[in-house]
């Protein structure tokens, strides 16, 4: 009885892959070869702590990669959300209350801070100080 189900998973096996062939059998799918040059990677390097608004946001600056010689562009900076706490570290919780305000709080610390904006909206302030920074 198991030789036979062996034997029976085996031709499965076989048939299956006469009806469905891999992708390096199939002439539908082009071999595409992506050099370093031609990659859109950037690798973001955490480089400094911006306060802003009561806490801290992280800004990350690409990395100039070294296969190239282009100049990093300002406009590739990121913001991290959410926030960081000013006194513990941790990232901050986002809630609105209902005056409209935006509460922002620390579940380690009992931090809390209130904003007109939402971590979204502020992101936009912080990159331009960043970009402003940054040239």
């Amino acid at each position: 009885m198991k030789i036979t189900l062996v034997k029976l998973f085996v031709e499965l096996v076989a048939i299956f892959r006469k009806v469905i062939p891999s992708p390096k059998q199939n002439k539908n799918y082009p071999e595409v070869e992506v050099t370093a040059k031609e990659s859109s990677f950037r690798p973001y390097k955490s480089r400094s702590v911006l306060p802003y608004a009561d806490v801290k946001w992280k800004v990350l600056y690409p990395e100039n990669p070294t296969w190239t010689d282009e100049p990093v562009n300002p406009d590739n900076i990121e913001i991290g959300i959410p926030p960081i706490c000013p006194k513990c570290e941790t990232e901050l919780n986002e809630r609105k209350n209902i005056f409209g305000k935006y509460v922002w709080s620390c579940i380690s610390c009992e931090f809390k801070t209130k904003s007109p904006k939402n971590f979204e909206l502020v992101k936009y302030d912080i990159k331009k100080i960043a970009k402003r920074n940054f040239i």
